[in-house]
């Protein structure tokens, strides 16, 4: 592994840019320039589906970036991913709530995806580490950090605008979400929406330090 460096950067998102490949996109991009300049840690799942009992950490390292890669099993790769984060957040974060889907089962494998990267990341992290947190396929992670002990600063960037709380009270019509609460990441010490504005909807360009108090009132249980 690369040299520790002080204040290290560790960004997390769903999917990871690795050396070798040639991806395009924003996320990409912006992440390997911010993370050669720094140094620090890559997480995020691997790509991979297997069977529980294969499921591996894959780490490596390339100039003074480490990554480490999480498999997922089939059932999570479909509840997590095609499912909660797919049908459900992506239409109603698109501002189409008409097209949304929600399954409990689905709502459960989201939770305990994001239950497990907090489990396998936390013990890589430091206290003066500076954690990146990225997209809605992870909003309950900062407080599935929070809830293991870790203190380091985190912040939160969802990718896409954040729609109004009129769209967002749609994720409690179901009794057990309304009940544990599908939480923005009020334990990020900032989190920050894309900046570009919808025709209809308006997200403000930056809201630090838990103001998400639109968004948390239509998402938290009552």
């Amino acid at each position: 592994m690369s040299r520790p460096a002080a204040n290290r950067l560790v960004v997390v998102s769903n999917r990871v840019a690795l050396p070798r490949e040639t991806r395009a996109g924003g996320l990409a991009a912006a992440m390997r320039a911010a993370l050669k300049e720094h140094g620090g840690l890559w997480f995020g799942w691997s790509g991979k589906r297997v069977a529980p009992d294969e499921r591996t950490l894959h780490r490596e390292s390339a100039g003074n970036i480490d990554y480490a890669l999480l498999d997922l099993t089939r059932e999570e790769y479909e509840t997590y991913y095609l499912g909660f984060a797919n049908r459900t957040l992506w239409p109603l974060l698109h501002f189409q709530p008409t097209l949304m889907q929600y399954s409990r089962t689905q709502y459960a494998g989201y939770r305990e995806v994001n239950k497990l990267f907090a489990e396998k990341l936390a013990p890589l992290l430091r206290d003066d580490d500076r954690i990146w947190i990225h997209d809605y396929h992870l909003i309950p992670l900062a407080a599935e950090l929070r809830e293991r002990g870790i203190g380091a600063r985190i912040g939160f960037f969802l990718h896409i605008p954040l729609p109004p709380p009129e769209l967002l009270i749609n994720l409690r019509r179901d009794p057990i979400a309304r009940r544990r609460g599908t939480r923005w990441p009020t334990h990020a010490h900032r989190a920050v929406p894309h900046q570009h504005r919808y025709r209809r909807g308006r997200a403000p360009v930056a809201i630090r330090d838990q103001q998400f108090h639109g968004a948390q009132a239509a998402c938290q249980p009552q």
